[in-house]
Order: structure tokens, then C-alpha cells, then sequence
């Protein structure tokens, strides 16, 4: 390993963090957005000029450390899980930073056991391990490419028809070009070909989705209420409890004012059992007129052990029950714990019921609210496309957001998870409402721009106007799904038959 090459994965890892919200703006909207266009240049410089597979691996690697251990620096904030956070925060960003290693790994070997150019192999192979590490081991999908390009509109449209990969092929296939073309470097017509097909088919999908839609549409009026409640405490007292409702009575009040038809409250923002308390919710109706979206925890006491929930209540405006969603993609060591036996510190997060996790959700399906089908989603819920787009499919007009967010303290965590949430609203061409605890909550619309947003740490309630399709049928990408990643590696399964057909694979050993 050289040291330049060090200094250059170094280089690529730092511009990375800055194209992302980070520890220096932590806003929604960034100057240096547009750094990733060229942020992998100097790591693939260093990759292309490696002399093997495992400096390839290590390079890659080392861009991978830098870039995630500066990114995630407020996984430290959890202060429930004290040291241990630290000691997350480090294992998860190098956990992520494998990725990246195994991407440069898989491109170099491939070239050298069967001469196909990087060109094509590097945004490919990144597609793919982005891909999956979406959903391996529970996944992780923040801060992937395409979420830095939030504010170029026009190519961010591009997602309703190949998803978040698709827009990472392209962002890879134009830094590794450009590496090419500062080390001079031959490429083979096939993979220039191949790579430059699939970029521009990529361009094309983002014309096709910035195209005007001439549906019918309705508006209506969505209130947020931001709480800047803490819930960095033992357990839920009386106190606290009533100290909490006063809070959102207060902020539903001011809320209906505006007359909005829908209120969306954070994440857990009820402070109890809703589903064993239903009285409650015809006092939250009397607040406002309004259907309320609300966040509270559920139980199922049905089965011989008492099951918990993480779930959004929609309450109708004469305080019925209309129906329910309970979170699918649990937060790993924050609301269930596999390992709190051998691990004692993890079972800190998770404080209000002697320590037990929560259960994952299965039910995936909208409720009508006033003519409009509307899903809602929980925390961690919004960085997995698969869920967003299963409401799509059922004919989900409107989403909603529900979070919490206030452990990671005044940092770019809100940020960094409003960017990634407000894919799904590309995606699957449909608007968001985001109600969080105490980070950034808003409204995106089914452009991806964040029209409406309050404060970081703020206590408000926020109005704004959501657009309907009345005649909604979603997009090619939420009945399609991610079929991006398995159409490029096919593509470059196909030069390497070809190769084989021509007899122009070396022995790798040689």
C-alpha cells in the first residue's frame, strides 16, 4: 500500500461525509451537495492504481471508515447506552465500510480474472452491495448516493422508475469515468458501452419523471406537532404522563386554528397504551375536530406473554379508532434486544416495560381518512423503500412519518434521516407528512422537495398544504421494485460469458 493511495482513499472518505448533511451544516438543504459527483474520484484513483485485489479492498475500505465514522459521529449521543455507544458507533461504521472494501475487491478481481474494466464493474458492483446492505443482517440503507441529490430535482425524479441503485450506478459510473480519464487509462469499448447505456438510460427515466401530470388533485391541510419532549427517563410517571398530554393539548389547540384536516404527532408521543386506554382518544378528538395521527406503544395481551408494539393510532374526529400500523423495522439493540443477557448496557434503551423489546409489526395497509387512503411509517420504517412502496401498491395517496429522534442530541442525525425519508416520497410520487419529537419535522412533496420544515430542537405546531392524486396508481417503481440491481449484474454476467465465448479469460493465477 502506498501512502498516496492512503491519503487519497482518506480525501474520499472526507468528501463524502460533506455531501451528506454533517457535524457542520446540520440542515436538510447543504452547500456542497453536489461533492459526491466527484468524491469517489480519488479512492477509485487509488483502486485503479493497486497492484491487488486486497489493496483494492483496503482502500476501499479505509474511504468507507472515514466517511461513516465522521457521518454517524451522533450514534455517540445515545446516552442511555452510555460507553456503549461509542462502541456501536465504531462497529457499525466499520461494519459499513466492509461494503465499500468488497465492492473494490469484487471489481479488481473480476478484472483480472476476466478483463472486465472497472469502468463498468465499479458503479455495478456498488449498485448491488448497496443493495444489500439494505436488508442484510436487519440492513442499514442511510447515506446512500442517491440521498445526497435530494436538491437536484431534476435527476432525483429518476427514482420512480429504478430506485435509489439506479441513481448510484450513475453517481459511481461518472466518478469512475472521470478516474479513467485523469490516469489516461484505455477503455475496453464493450464495458464503456455498457456503462454508458445504462447511465443514460438512467437520464432518460429522470426526463420520464419530471414529465407533467395532468391527474386530478385535491389539497388539504396537514398540522405537525413537534413536542421537544424528552424521554430520556426511568419510566413514565403520572407526572410525566400529564406533563406530556398538557404539551400536545397545547400544541393540538394552536394547531387547530388552521383548520387542517389531519394532525400527525411524533413517535410514541402518547405516553402510555392507547389501544387499553380508547377513552383517551375521544378527549384528543374534542381538541381539535381533526382526524389525529398519533404515535403510541400497543399491546396484544391475547397471546400467554404479553406482546408490545411500537404503533400510529388514526383517530377520527369523533375519537373512534379507525386503525392501526405497528412498526416492522425495529430498531436493533435500541427497541429489541438479542443479546441483552450478554450485553447489559443495550438493555438500558428500552426502559418502559422491565426492559422487554418491542414486536415487530406485519400488517402493511392503509386507512381511509375523509376519502384519502393513507399509510403511516415509524422511525426506522422510512429508510427501507420495500415498506413506502407496499402502501403504494394498496393505493396509498398520503404518508406519514412518525419519529422521535431527540437521543441523538443537536447533531445532523434529523437531517440525515429526513434526506433518506423523503426518497420514498419520489419513489412512489406521493407526499409526506413528518412529525418528530425534537428533530426536523415537514412536509416533502412528491418531488422529493422539502416544502414545509420546522426547527431542530424546536417546540411548534406546522401547517402546511399536502397534495392528493385522486386517481393514484403509483409508479413503475412501486410495482417494479428493485429490479435495477439484478438487471446490471446481468449485464455484466453477459460480458463475462462473452468473454468466456471468445477464450479471452486468463488464468487468474498466471
Amino acid at each position: 500500500m502506498s501512502r498516496r493511495n492512503i491519503l487519497l482513499s482518506v480525501l474520499s472518505g472526507v468528501l463524502l461525509c460533506f455531501s451528506f448533511p454533517n457535524f457542520v451544516e446540520k440542515t436538510t438543504a447543504i452547500h456542497t451537495w453536489f461533492f459526491i459527483w466527484f468524491a469517489y474520484i480519488p479512492v477509485i484513483y487509488a483502486v485503479l492504481s493497486s497492484k491487488s485485489e486486497k489493496e483494492a479492498f483496503l482502500y476501499g475500505f479505509i474511504s468507507g471508515a472515514v466517511f461513516y465514522l465522521l457521518s454517524l459521529y451522533w450514534l455517540c449521543n445515545v446516552k442511555p447506552m452510555g460507553a456503549g455507544a461509542y462502541a456501536g458507533w465504531a462497529v457499525l461504521s466499520l461494519y459499513l465500510s466492509l461494503f465499500y472494501g468488497l465492492t473494490f475487491y469484487a471489481a479488481k478481481r473480476l478484472e483480472r480474472a476476466a478483463g472486465i474494466a472497472c469502468i463498468l464493474t465499479i458503479p455495478v458492483f456498488f449498485a448491488v452491495f448497496d443493495y444489500i446492505r439494505e436488508w442484510f443482517l436487519s440492513g442499514f440503507p442511510l447515506l446512500n448516493p442517491a440521498q445526497s441529490q435530494l436538491q437536484f430535482v431534476f435527476i432525483i425524479q429518476s427514482l420512480k422508475y429504478a430506485g435509489v441503485y439506479g441513481l448510484d450506478f450513475l453517481i459511481l459510473a461518472v466518478n469512475t469515468a472521470a478516474a479513467y480519464l485523469m490516469m489516461k487509462r484505455r477503455v475496453p469499448a464493450p464495458e464503456a458501452r455498457a456503462a454508458g447505456l445504462i447511465s443514460l438510460l438512467i437520464v432518460v427515466f429522470a426526463v420520464m419523471g419530471n414529465l407533467p401530470d395532468k391527474g386530478k388533485t385535491r389539497e388539504i391541510k396537514a398540522a405537525i406537532l413537534q413536542s421537544n419532549i424528552s424521554q430520556e427517563i426511568e419510566e413514565w410517571t403520572e407526572e410525566y404522563r400529564s406533563s406530556s398530554m398538557k404539551t400536545y393539548r397545547e400544541l393540538t389547540k394552536e394547531a387547530a386554528a388552521e383548520e387542517p384536516l389531519i394532525i400527525v404527532w411524533p413517535e410514541t408521543a402518547y405516553p402510555g397504551i392507547l389501544n387499553v386506554r380508547p377513552y383517551q382518544a375521544v378527549e384528543v378528538a374534542r381538541w381539535s375536530g381533526a382526524y389525529n395521527i398519533i404515535g403510541s406503544d400497543s399491546v396484544d395481551m391475547s397471546q400467554p406473554e404479553r406482546l408490545y408494539y411500537n404503533s400510529v393510532f388514526y383517530i377520527s374526529p369523533e375519537g373512534e379508532l379507525l386503525g392501526s400500523y405497528s412498526k416492522m423495522h425495529l430498531v436493533p439493540f435500541g427497541e429489541y434486544v438479542p443479546l441483552q443477557h450478554t450485553f447489559s448496557f443495550v438493555r438500558k434503551v428500552v426502559r418502559r416495560y422491565g426492559y422487554l423489546g418491542f414486536t415487530p409489526g406485519k400488517e402493511i395497509e392503509p386507512v381511509e381518512v375523509d376519502g384519502i387512503k393513507m399509510g403511516a411509517v415509524v422511525c426506522y420504517d422510512s429508510l427501507f423503500p420495500e415498506i413506502s412502496r407496499e402502501y403504494a401498491r394498496r393505493g396509498t395517496q398520503l404518508l406519514a412519518h412518525l419519529s422521535y429522534e431527540s437521543w441523538y442530541g443537536n447533531s445532523a442525525a434529523s437531517a440525515q434521516i429526513f434526506t433518506n425519508t423523503a426518497l420514498r416520497a419520489v419513489e412512489n410520487d406521493v407526499y409526506i407528512v413528518r412529525a418528530v419529537a425534537s428533530g426536523i419535522s415537514g412536509i416533502v412533496d412528491n418531488r422529493g422537495r422539502i416544502i414545509r420544515q420546522t426547527g431542530l430542537f424546536t417546540k411548534e405546531a406546522l401547517t402546511g398544504t399536502a397534495v392528493i392524486k385522486e386517481d393514484y396508481r403509483g409508479t413503475f417503481y412501486s410495482f417494479a421494485g428493485d429490479w435495477f440491481p439484478y438487471f446490471v449484474f446481468c449485464v455484466m454476467l453477459m460480458l463475462v460469458v462473452i468473454r468466456l465465448k471468445e477464450g479471452l479469460i486468463e488464468n487468474p493465477d498466471n
